[in-house]
């Protein structure tokens, strides 16, 4: 499974102007562990955009809406957000203040 991080224009690791808690390192190899499990071959990317912080992105080879949904997770104000972008259509499905429920509706929605 493809792991990797990602630098867009004006992208920084950490920004300390920004409002938004930016995600790293370890939640990219937990939720991509996650995804292994049960999506081996559906890549998980953390990219780092300066104007919108860090978000993970999880989507199935090859972006194939037929596979599933391409998930975004974000990370403010202690809490993670979950989104789907599938079929031209974008949807919040839900905010998680654990990181473990998160984990466990990732799966699910990929499975499903």
């Amino acid at each position: 499974m493809p792991v990797s991080a990602d630098f867009r224009e004006g992208a920084a690791l950490h920004s300390t102007t920004s409002a938004v808690d930016d995600l790293g390192e370890r939640e990219l190899i937990l939720l991509a562990d996650a995804v292994a499990s049960v999506a081996p071959n559906w890549s998980v990317e953390l990219c780092h955009v300066f104007s919108r912080g860090a978000h993970l992105v999880i989507m199935p080879e090859d972006a194939n809406d037929v596979l599933g949904p391409t998930l975004i997770i974000r990370h403010a104000s202690d809490a993670y957000y979950l989104d789907q972008f599938h079929w031209d259509r974008y949807k919040e499905l839900g905010t998680f203040t654990d990181i473990s429920k998160l984990v466990s509706a990732v799966r699910m929605r990929i499975l499903t």
